[in-house]
């Protein structure tokens, strides 16, 4: 699994992998999934749909779904915020997807290129979307207030299974299994930040380690530790790149300097410059990850 994050957007590209993710949903993210190889089954609001290579699809907020493979598949998808989303044209969107796609060095087919432009120019959003949005986000905030079935019925003043009912009516999932995919996607952005497995159970107030890594597989797909590996190895490579591109600029400085103008101060300069650059790319990646391998728990 290889974690990708940039411009606003974050991917998960899983290579030659079975894939597996059990039906939940996303609460303010557009996913865009790439089908790379083999074929993927996706189940969306009760329809199903199989997918071969170099198609793509769309996942909107709270829509309920689910992926499977019936082989080895390579799938990538790609994860924006809906305001990020709405705020960027199809145009910019397909720009960092290409991005993304160059990073993990997939080839970009015209085909390809095609059907995710289908699929960003064939997603609508307007004014009554976005407000069922916001009636759906108020059971987010319920969640966040109450701690029992019984207190989220009465703040609605329903009783407890006819709430129960409405909550799976709208959201297409139950409030305890939302409450989960929450908890995970918030473990997620904290081993983002740097925080060791052993803070996050504890934040997230699970007892169990073994729960937490079989809810996390759950929802992610993977483990918490090939999570946290991979996040791990995209900013050591993302330091890389930046260290890549210094050398690559300054060489290129001092071979054009070389010649009846140049001198020794001036190659001499340049190279400190470049030792200075290099240094900065190093500080900024031990700052960026202080995730050692030593603190990844295991699965």
């Amino acid at each position: 699994m290889n974690y990708y994050k940039r411009a606003g957007i974050e991917a998960i590209y899983r290579k030659n992998d079975r894939v597996l993710y059990n039906y939940h949903i996303h609460c303010n993210t557009v996913n865009i999934g790439i089908v790379l190889r083999g074929n993927l089954i996706w189940e969306n609001e009760g329809d199903v749909k199989i997918l071969s290579s170099e198609e793509a699809f769309c996942v909107m907020p709270f829509c309920s779904h689910k992926l499977t493979s019936d082989g080895v598949c390579s799938l990538l998808m790609i994860s924006v915020s809906l305001d990020d989303f709405i705020k960027k044209r199809d145009n910019v969107l397909l720009h960092d997807i290409k991005d993304c796609l160059l990073c993990y060095d997939i080839f970009c087919s015209e085909t390809l290129l095609l059907n995710i432009t289908k699929v960003l120019s064939g997603i609508c959003i307007n004014s009554d979307y976005l407000r069922e949005i916001e009636k759906k986000k108020d059971y987010i905030k319920l969640l966040d207030v109450t701690k029992t079935l019984d207190e989220m019925a009465g703040l609605m003043n329903y009783s407890k299974y006819h709430f129960l009912r409405k909550f799976k009516s709208d959201i297409r999932i139950t409030p305890h299994k939302l409450k989960q995919i929450r908890m995970i996607r918030k473990a997620q952005k904290m081993f983002s930040t740097g925080q060791v497995p052993n803070e996050v159970i504890k934040c997230l107030n699970y007892y169990d380690q073994s729960h937490f890594i079989k809810q996390f597989k759950q929802v992610v797909g993977i483990t918490p530790s090939e999570y946290i590996a991979a996040d791990y190895a995209f900013r050591i490579h993302s330091c890389c790149k930046k260290q890549q591109l210094v050398k690559g600029t300054l060489i290129a400085l001092i071979e054009k300097g070389i010649g009846k103008r140049s001198n020794s101060l001036t190659n001499a300069v340049l190279l400190f410059y470049w030792e200075v650059q290099l240094f900065g790319c190093r500080a900024e990646c031990r700052k960026e990850n202080q995730i050692t391998f030593p603190q990844i728990i295991s699965a």
